[in-house]
């Protein structure tokens, strides 16, 4: 269902991160919570479907260079192809 080791870390500068007490289980649960809360379809990606929650609280920052970016919201793509979410971030 999930990616394997998922973490905070990311590889672009400018990418969504999350806050540093989200990794592992963690971020698992604001999974399940995002998909148990009803994520909404915001369109198709590369790999397949696009999903948007918002949780109401800070989760990280959708840029990791601009501390004035924090967010309450995480983007979710779906591998059609494995039916397994290929990425999460903070958005």
């Amino acid at each position: 269902k999930f990616l394997t080791d998922p973490g905070y870390d990311t590889a672009s500068g400018t990418a969504g991160q999350f806050s540093s007490n989200i990794e592992g289980d963690e971020l698992h649960q604001l999974l399940d919570e995002a998909w148990e809360g009803g994520v909404t379809y915001v369109g198709e990606g590369t790999v397949g479907p696009v999903y948007q929650f918002d949780f109401g609280r800070t989760i990280g920052w959708s840029n990791a260079n601009n501390p004035s970016s924090l967010t309450t919201r995480i983007e979710v793509v779906v591998n059609r192809a494995l039916n397994r979410i290929w990425t999460a971030y903070p958005k």
